[in-house]
């Protein structure tokens, strides 16, 4: 009989009456020999496994995404206070200009109408209060406060309905700080991680300690929350919208039909709805990246009674709504009345702006764009208009052209149009030039420095575009707030005894 037959792995075996190889155990070394390799491959990949070569155990010992972000939801969802603070920064494009905006938010909340949110600084300041008494939220741009009656648990109000929280990244980043905006039920999928490869999401800071969720919803843009797996709360919230996204989700695009519907007999308030139509066209060419850190996150801890205070300053116009669902039509109404310089409102109160009409223009130094420092007061006996902007604000991105071409027809009559921009980056002025040029004599000063503050402070500065109109006497003629209409423009040039006849 032939003894030769394959083994378990092709080898030949000898005849079973083969004795051993002189030097060499018998069978039983074979058979003890087989389980110590397989301990030994056993081991390796346990190994293998530790360094991370292998990721089959991982799902058993890392947080699953969802459930995750139920637990993130439902520590807020059931909290009766909340306090936060972090930092925003928004990268901001709009056309040739790139910009980055970094601001301090906070939070805070006491159950059931007690509630505080604030974000920036200056003229990029955003507030919402409710004193359980009152609501108060603060339009800086147009230099006004809108006022409603509290609500009865702010926990159940449609927040979406506040002018600055409809925007999608408020709604997927501070909202979800207050109890019960936030509703797993519009979440359609939440998956582990981030698309890598988007350079603005990697080129973030990544939070240790948090899995990065990517949320869809069935409304808005996808946002990637980074969850701290051990306390369950959110750390960094992140989305990227287009200019489309924007305007739909703000309801801007909703507005604009309004006003395309809006008329009346007056020519100004045509007028003004066209300034308007032009306010919202500026918004139109906006791409944005919105990161929302959040630094401190406390739940259930008492919170001071201050954080709820709220007195509106003698600078704003105070537009009284009857309720939050009269809050969009007060905006509108206080916009209005901004763009024409009156007082506006739709019932209650009204604080008149502060004006340095009559008074000399606080001196200030500003720089040309080739870094050469210039004095407001080297326009003195000279008719001048002084516009102080930024390129980031639609109303000034509209008004920019209009006062270079009454300048173009105007300079001749001794006109002298001083445009100061409050940018904080000098280079992002010389962008917007270069795409949008003017003709007339362009500032910069820097809102942060030391005479960027008092400037500020001097010109009670609370909104743009501010345009003051200075005469040869060097005494403010008129101080305006908003975009105004070509013919409001040209009106306050001839208030200086200028003919302005060749530019109508």
């Amino acid at each position: 009989m032939n003894h030769e037959r394959a083994g378990e792995h092709g080898e030949q075996l000898p005849p079973p009456d083969a004795q051993p190889p002189a030097g060499t155990a018998g069978p039983a070394a074979t058979a003890s020999g087989r389980p110590r390799r397989r301990w030994l491959w056993v081991l390796a990949v346990l190994i293998v496994a530790a360094v991370g070569g292998i990721t089959v155990l991982r799902p058993w010992t890392r947080p699953q995404p969802y459930t995750l972000l139920q637990e993130m939801v439902a520590a807020i969802n059931n909290a009766d206070t909340v306090q936060a603070h972090g930092t925003y920064l928004a990268d901001i494009t709009m056309g040739a200009i790139q910009q980055k905006v970094s601001m301090p938010f906070s939070v805070a909340f006491q159950a059931p109408n007690l509630l505080s949110i604030e974000q920036g600084e200056g003229l990029q300041h955003f507030k919402l209060v409710c004193d359980g008494h009152d609501m108060y939220f603060e339009v800086p741009v147009f230099g006004m406060v809108v006022k409603c009656p509290a609500v009865a648990d702010v926990r159940d109000m449609d927040l979406s309905k506040v002018g600055g929280l409809a925007s999608p990244d408020t709604q997927q980043g501070l909202l979800m700080l207050i109890p019960r905006h936030f509703d797993m039920d519009n979440v359609v999928e939440a998956a582990a991680g981030f698309d890598e490869t988007n350079e603005w999401l990697a080129s973030l800071n990544q939070p240790k300690g948090c899995l990065p969720v990517t949320v869809h919803i069935k409304q808005g843009p996808a946002v990637v929350l980074w969850i701290d797996t051990k306390t369950k709360h959110l750390r960094q919230a992140a989305l990227q919208m287009g200019s489309s996204e924007i305007l739909k989700q703000a309801g801007l695009d909703e507005m604009t039909k309004q006003l395309g519907g809006v008329g009346g007999a007056s020519g100004a308030r045509d007028e003004t709805d066209e300034m308007m139509k032009q306010f919202i066209e500026a918004m139109k060419d906006i791409e944005i990246g919105i990161c929302m850190t959040v630094d401190d996150l406390a739940i259930d801890q008492p919170v001071s009674p201050e954080a709820f205070a709220y007195r509106p300053t003698k600078d704003e116009r105070v537009i009284t709504a009857q309720s939050l669902d009269d809050l969009s039509d007060a905006i509108m109404t206080g916009m209005r009345g901004s763009v024409e310089e009156t007082a506006t409102r739709t019932s209650g109160t009204h604080n008149e702006r502060a004006t340095l009409k009559g008074k000399k223009p606080p001196s200030f130094t500003a720089y040309n764009l080739k870094g050469k420092a210039v004095k407001i007061t080297a326009f003195k006996g000279k008719p001048v208009v002084l516009d102080i902007w930024t390129t980031w604000c639609g109303p000034c991105r509209k008004e920019l052209p209009i006062l270079d071409e009454i300048y173009t027809k105007l300079k001749s009559k001794g006109l002298r149009v001083v445009a100061v921009s409050c940018d904080m980056s000098k280079d992002d002025v010389a962008a917007f030039l270069r795409e949008h040029p003017v003709s007339f004599t362009v500032l910069w000063l820097d809102p942060t420095s030391t005479e960027g503050r008092r400037m500020s402070e001097a010109y009670k500065l609370t909104a743009i575009p501010r345009t003051l109109y200075i005469g040869r006497d060097w005494i403010i003629k008129e101080d305006t707030v908003g975009l105004h209409p070509k013919s409001a423009i040209l009106e306050a040039i001839a208030r200086l005894g200028i003919d302005v006849s060749a530019a109508r």
